[in-house]
């Protein structure tokens, strides 16, 4: 479903022609949205293997606030409400790291802001006797605990939302794009 598009090195003709001979790369070239075409069009040769594509979803790895390598597990996934969504996860021996991109989330707050990536990452035990795990968001340029991103999670559905805990589900969100 993900085709990793390393072989492609550098590209001296038009970007669209080539991606669209190459069907197992871009099988779904035509389903894609204008932006999208324009975008793989225009980008750097450089960044052409960080693109990835998930059906009719396609995003930039460059794109992300943190860094993919290339040797990460990608999960794809199609998420009950109609978003699609592809979870990257990793292990740097501190932490187990999960970044997704995702498309919009029908009949939600973010609606309308187009495809966003999310970071979260989680303590991995270090053996001691104190240690206890936690989970942590990437908001802005800060990390936060779990249970303050989940508590503003809560309190948007339930319409009780600070200014401060909207912002924070605001700033968690970053454009693929």
């Amino acid at each position: 479903m993900i085709r990793w598009c390393e072989e492609y090195g550098i590209l001296q003709q038009n970007l669209m022609n080539e991606l669209k001979s190459k069907p197992m790369t871009f099988r779904n070239w035509n389903n894609l949205e204008e932006a999208d075409k324009l975008l793989l069009k225009n980008i750097p040769d450089e960044w052409i293997p960080s693109v990835y594509q998930y059906q009719d979803f396609c995003f930039i790895r460059k794109f992300c606030p943190v860094d993919i390598s290339s040797w990460v597990r990608i999960k794809p996934n199609l998420m009950p409400n109609g978003y699609k969504q592809v979870t990257f996860k990793l292990n740097d021996g501190e932490f187990r790291w999960e970044v997704r991109a995702h498309t919009e989330i029908p009949n939600t707050p973010g609606e309308g802001n187009g495809n966003v990536w999310r970071i979260s990452r989680i303590k991995i035990d270090d053996g001691s006797v104190n240690f206890k795990k936690y989970s942590e968001h990437l908001v802005g340029n800060q990390w936060i605990r779990g249970h303050i991103f989940y508590d503003a999670i809560k309190a948007q559905q339930n319409n009780i939302a600070t200014p401060q805990q909207i912002l924070i589900l605001e700033n968690s969100h970053f454009k693929a794009k």
